[in-house]
């Protein structure tokens, strides 16, 4: 059985915070800020499949959006979240719509879109002049990874760690 891993912060009164990461593939750690937030309210974050703390299966029958909605799902009813507040920052936004979408509203409270992704060519066709800023060689590494689909080299970490910045 496959398994995702969440964190919570806090427990004040009001209602919860459940937020879904970017990536996919990235790890909720960048988004332990939101904790300060707990005293008001419980901050969920949770990993979800293939990154961070969850388990990181190789079937690529996995990553489709309607399994990550339904691990979405599982995720607010095993936490018993029936009423929350969602945070979707960029591949999350798109997650939450979908969620939105195929589960409906029942129990959601709000929904923030941080630096939404809707559309994934938009996305990269934005990303493009970002791409130019980096140097040839990490420009050549990132090519390399995605000809290949060898995303855990160091070199490729490098020149990803440099595009976020």
């Amino acid at each position: 059985m496959l398994r995702s891993q969440w964190r919570r912060f806090g427990g004040g009164p009001k209602t919860p915070l459940l937020v879904a990461h970017g990536g996919p593939g990235v790890p909720s750690d960048y988004l332990e800020p939101l904790a300060a937030l707990g005293n008001e309210r419980s901050v969920y974050l949770w990993d979800q499949l293939g990154c961070g703390r969850s388990d990181r299966p190789t079937d690529p029958s996995l990553w489709t959006i309607p399994r990550f909605v339904e691990e979405m799902h599982a995720v607010r009813t095993s936490l018993g979240l029936d009423r929350v507040h969602l945070l979707g920052q960029s591949w999350g936004t798109c997650l939450s719509v979908e969620y939105l979408l195929s589960k409906g509203d029942r129990g959601v409270k709000s929904v923030t879109l941080a630096g939404p992704v809707m559309s994934a060519a938009r996305y990269v066709a934005d990303v493009q002049p970002m791409l130019r800023e980096l140097s040839s060689e990490q420009r050549a590494v990132i090519a390399q990874a995605e000809a290949t689909g060898q995303f855990e080299t160091p070199e490729y970490m490098a020149a990803t760690e440099a595009f976020y910045a």
